[in-house]
């Protein structure tokens, strides 16, 4: 550019800023810990129960771009890092956090942050198959006789013992309250905050259910039925049941079964014994029948085995 082309560009921008222009582009300079800070705080106005999971993503997946620009970023970017996390971590991993960056960049459109391409939406991303992993009767049982073992720490067993009878998410187990249980009407309320549907739940605790909480209550003095031995702990209650549950798995001789299979393992059981899928949403606090039908409306090859043995 010569000086007086300059010169005439830079009196059009001194005209344009005096009128209140900017002469930003959208979103530039804006990065991607930008954008994930201000997503964070806008999921906290809508009282979500995990605001900072693209936050979190974003630090396991992407902590080396968190100081880049959203612009700077391209397709092959996205489609290497997709690579790498697969083979590192898995395809789940991966594909959360290319979709948490989808989330970023359509977030940041919408805020009139970003002008250009949603490069993350042209990452193919290959959907994991459902999972179908329960315990089996022989597993089941090894499992129970597990929990028995005294090197286990003092909550274990009543905790996988209520994931097991009551098919409840593991994180609202761990953050049951006193206040919320009725043990003489066998009830069990969920507060909506707590719910993943944002909406309250009642469940129901089965007399095995109810006598381990009874037991359970005699010796615990805090609000909580799980309270937590972390000093400086933020919520109070259990949080992290995984370590606890590699030590049933290993005294079981049990292999491949996580903390959340407990609760298919309870879906995949009445749905094996005939019970409508509309008493299984209720039991495992679904609001859609959809989504039990989808993740647990399957029967067992036990199942399969009896209901083609009535036929002769």
């Amino acid at each position: 550019m010569s000086v007086d082309d300059a010169r005439k560009r830079s009196k059009e921008w001194a005209l344009a800023l005096l009128e209140g222009s900017t002469l930003a582009k959208p979103g530039a300079g804006t990065t991607l810990k930008d954008l994930a800070d201000r997503y964070e705080k806008w999921n906290r106005t809508r009282g979500l129960r995990h605001p900072t999971w693209l936050s979190d993503l974003m630090t396991a997946g992407c902590s080396d771009w968190l100081a880049r620009p959203l612009e700077s970023l391209t397709r092959a970017d996205l489609a290497d890092r997709y690579a790498d996390i697969a083979s590192k971590r898995g395809m789940v991993a991966a594909g959360r956090t290319v979709k948490a960056l989808r989330t970023l960049y359509t977030y940041a459109e919408a805020q009139d942050l970003y002008a250009g391409k949603n490069v993350a939406k042209g990452v193919k991303v290959t959907e994991p198959k459902p999972r179908r992993r329960y315990l089996n009767d022989e597993e089941l049982a090894k499992v129970r006789t597990a929990l028995e073992s005294p090197t286990l720490a003092e909550w274990a067993k009543p905790y996988f013992n209520l994931l097991l009878l009551t098919g409840a998410r593991r994180s609202n187990v761990a953050g049951m309250r006193w206040a919320d249980l009725d043990l003489s009407a066998g009830k069990w309320r969920v507060p909506a905050e707590d719910s993943k549907n944002k909406e309250a739940l009642e469940l129901v605790l089965v007399p095995e259910a109810v006598r381990v909480l009874t037991e359970r209550r005699a010796s615990i003095t805090s609000p909580w039925v799980f309270p937590t031995t972390h000093k400086h702990s933020a919520t109070g209650h259990l949080t992290e049941p995984w370590y606890a549950w590699q030590d049933v798995l290993k005294l079981a001789s049990v292999e491949g079964v996580t903390v959340h299979d407990c609760r298919r393992t309870v879906g995949v059981r009445l749905t094996s014994s005939g019970a409508p899928i509309s008493v299984v949403a209720k039991v495992l606090g679904h609001s859609s029948i959809g989504a039990t039908a989808r993740s647990y409306a399957w029967a067992s090859p036990e199942a399969a085995r009896e209901w083609l043995e009535r036929l002769t």
